[in-house]
């Protein structure tokens, strides 16, 4: 299954990648990509909401139509994915 998404050049260049769990609990957590994301091992369209060098901020929806505001925090060079249910810091 391949999606794409709106409009991936709003996105800053570093928050492109693979996003792995500091905690070990999730080790493999999420992949950003300029066409698709992966998310809790699913592909995902998205949709961007809002974007800067430090915050970013998706719509992301499925096949399914399942649908997550996830929004991804830049400190340093820690990252945390928030979501409604759960917050990830990320190295």
């Amino acid at each position: 299954m391949h999606t794409a998404c709106s409009d991936p050049k709003e996105i800053p260049q570093h928050f492109y990648g693979n996003y792995f769990d500091s905690s070990g609990k999730e080790y493999w957590t999420c992949l950003i990509q300029k066409d698709q994301i992966i998310y809790k091992n699913n592909f995902w369209n998205y949709k961007i909401k809002s974007s800067s060098e430090k915050v970013i901020e998706l719509q992301i929806s499925n096949k399914s139509e399942d649908k997550i505001k996830l929004q991804v925090h830049k400190q340093d060079s820690i990252y945390t994915i928030v979501t409604d249910n759960e917050e990830i810091t990320c190295i």
